[in-house]
């Protein structure tokens, strides 16, 4: 193997062995100890001792941190709606696009005027 260093096996060759073949690793046995090895135990932790953490770690926050996290676990509450695009039966926008550069002086006097009226 070329550039190989201390440590590394050659080509063709297994890695030595560290653990008895299908031991489980330090992670597992942490996660089986504290019953976090399936989706049902994972779900018993979020919904009690892992809602009472988060509650006590977010009243922790103070400011932009605290809106940060708020935001995201609203979605979760309160999904955000999906943007939708309003069209005819023919699939052409409702309104039809103005092109104002076509416009008289005096309809652009009329519109601007419209304007006005809408923005007080």
């Amino acid at each position: 193997m070329a550039g190989a260093t201390k440590g590394t096996w050659k080509k063709g060759r297994k890695p030595p062995v560290t653990r008895p073949k299908g031991s489980k690793n330090k992670r597992t046995l942490v996660k089986e100890a504290i019953g976090l090895d399936n989706w049902e135990g994972f779900e018993q932790f979020v919904r009690t001792d892992g809602a009472t953490k988060l509650i006590t770690e977010i009243k922790k926050l103070k400011g932009r941190n605290y809106v940060i996290a708020y935001q995201s676990l609203l979605e979760f509450i309160k999904p955000k709606l999906a943007r939708q695009e309003l069209t005819g039966g023919d699939g052409k926008p409702l309104l039809p696009q103005m092109d104002l550069k076509n416009l008289s002086k005096a309809e652009l006097q009329t519109l601007i005027a419209l304007k006005n009226k809408l923005v007080k």
